[in-house]
């Protein structure tokens, strides 16, 4: 999970069995990057962002702290992507899929690898 930049795909709604596809997405937008010293950083739709993290892998546990970027308004889902890293409180990972997820583990953001 650490030095591997992930890039969202879809927001998943479990209890509804909904998904929908992150809008105006391509590579280079909603991605995050966790580094080895509990900091990060991404990309919304038009902020860089960076911060601190907390995780433990033993339970699965994350938190994502000290959200900065540049403070431009956001266009599409960049303020849903961003505000849903803050509601973030656990992960998984299963080979190249990062999930993170909130909402008392009924929502997800899902991640790829990205090379």
């Amino acid at each position: 999970m650490v030095n591997i930049k992930w890039h969202l795909t879809k927001f998943v709604d479990i209890a509804n069995n909904k998904e929908k596809l992150a809008e105006s997405n391509s590579n280079n937008v909603y991605w995050i990057k966790f580094l080895t010293d509990d900091k990060f950083e991404g990309k919304a739709y038009l902020n860089n962002i960076n911060g601190n993290y907390n995780i433990d892998v033993e339970t699965r546990t994350i938190n994502i702290l000290n959200i900065e970027g540049n403070e431009s308004y956001e266009l599409y889902d960049g303020d849903k992507f961003l505000n849903l890293l803050y509601l973030t409180n656990s992960f998984h990972v299963s080979g190249d899929t990062l999930r993170l997820l909130y909402n008392n583990r009924m929502n997800y953001m899902q991640f790829e690898r990205l090379d």
